[in-house]
């Protein structure tokens, strides 16, 4: 299957009774199955639960009936996606209703940045980019996690800074400062996440910043 996009989904249910969402990956199996006669194993090739725990129920090369387009559909988005040529990426809840949990968030933004490594020349899309629908939700933090999957493309090592830890809490927000020169390492390329700020460090802080807003 030649990889088109991305498609950014959410389950629209509750993140189910067992805590990490695998119930819910259950019953979208079984639904798929069911609606389907067989011919499809799930909706979505990768789901992501509220912790952060990373499901697979498809392989990337295999078709999942998940975006609403079928290739040769007489209505086709203008981007050619379809069920074909994309693969599902699919976040657990309802972000009509809620916010990501960061947990959820941070595993997404790994599965991404390795689904575009993978897959350079493919794109991201909405779900409801593609047909009248509200998913991914408008909670859906899209636009961080394209400015945040950017950075980390650009970044070979993801981690600019070497005592960063990677996948630690702060690390998309040591990055994305650094990149925009907002704050610097010092001349052995530490950050030094856990020292104290003066007041110094604040003020060229600030004015990195501003100057970078106006400029």
């Amino acid at each position: 299957m030649k990889i088109k996009a991305f498609v950014l989904h959410h389950t629209a249910t509750p993140t189910g009774n067992r805590g990490d969402g695998s119930d819910i990956v259950e019953s979208l199996a079984h639904s798929a199955k069911q609606k389907s006669e067989g011919r499809f194993a799930h909706y979505y090739h990768t789901l992501i639960g509220p912790g952060g725990n990373e499901f697979s129920p498809l392989p990337w090369d295999q078709i999942a009936p998940h975006c609403g387009i079928d290739r040769g559909d007489p209505r086709q988005d203008a981007s050619g996606v379809c069920n074909q040529n994309s693969i599902a990426l699919c976040c657990i809840g309802n972000f009509d209703q809620h916010t990501m949990p960061e947990a959820q968030y941070q595993s997404l933004l790994k599965v991404c940045v390795q689904a575009k490594r993978q897959y350079p020349q493919a794109f991201f899309k909405l779900h409801r980019e593609l047909v009248a629908t509200q998913c991914p939700g408008r909670n859906f933090p899209y636009q961080r996690l394209y400015d945040e999957l950017q950075l980390h493309l650009n970044t070979p090592s993801g981690a600019p800074a070497k005592d960063v830890p990677k996948g630690a809490w702060f690390e998309s927000a040591v990055n994305f400062c650094i990149s925009r020169n907002i704050l610097t390492c010092d001349p052995e390329d530490r950050f030094r996440p856990m020292a104290p700020v003066n007041r110094s460090e604040l003020a060229q802080a600030l004015m990195n910043l501003i100057r970078g807003i106006t400029q």
